[in-house]
């Protein structure tokens, strides 16, 4: 019976260490090290040149795009944008994501529901 109890508690021994072994293992990894990176802009929004990081990427804004050339109210951009960036427009009260480098209200560009561009939020996946 001593003999079975020693025996035991040398497997349990001997499991635990394989599962430690395991922890530390190589092959152990995870598949994506990348943090979500998030930028926020409000004020500036319409501003030229525009560049901004987002983690280890670069967002360049090349165009707003207003109603007409007197318009004040931007309802869209083109910009260069890496494609594993997305993106959300906040319009009034609406929230449009997406990715790729050009926007335009989906409302149209003048109208009632029509909104200008209030903030935007770029985030690296």
């Amino acid at each position: 019976m001593l003999r079975l109890t020693a025996l035991g508690i040398m497997g349990l021994a001997f499991l635990g260490a394989g599962r430690q072994v395991d922890q530390t293992s190589p092959k152990a990894t995870t598949t994506s090290n990348r943090i979500k990176a998030c930028v926020r802009l409000e004020h500036e929004v319409g501003q030229l040149p525009l560049e901004i990081k987002v983690g280890d990427q670069t967002v360049r804004f090349v165009q707003w795009k207003a109603a007409d050339e007197k318009a004040t109210e931007l309802i869209g951009f083109t910009a260069e944008i890496p494609s594993d960036i997305h993106w959300t427009v906040e319009a009034g009260d609406e929230r449009f994501d997406g990715n790729g480098d050009d926007w335009l209200n989906p409302h149209g560009v003048v109208g009632p529901k029509v909104k200008p561009i209030r903030a935007m939020t770029l985030c690296a996946n």
